[in-house]
């Protein structure tokens, strides 16, 4: 239950007149202090539009917190899921 109330909390603090544009200074604060990146970030990160994201299937994904219509995805599985496609190099 603690998991569900943490996400109510983030999902209301997002949808209590913070701008959800990924570029404002306030937003970025916010989503440091929970620890989620924007979906805008994260597709930068793969090198796909956001479009492209949004058709991926949930198994696909890391784990996302909902607001809205905007998926903001847990930081820490962020880093699991780059990890887990690391190329090691020869050597």
């Amino acid at each position: 239950m603690r998991g569900q109330r943490k996400e109510r909390e983030i999902a209301g603090a997002l949808l209590n007149g913070v701008t959800l544009a990924a570029t404002t200074v306030s937003n970025r604060v916010l989503l440091e202090r929970f620890g989620l990146v924007a979906e805008e970030d994260f597709a930068a990160i793969l090198g796909v539009s956001v479009k492209t994201l949004k058709n991926r299937r949930r198994e696909e994904l890391p784990d996302f917190v909902k607001a809205g219509r905007r998926r903001l995805f847990v930081e820490e599985s962020v880093r699991d899921f780059l990890d887990a496609r690391r190329v090691r190099g020869r050597g």
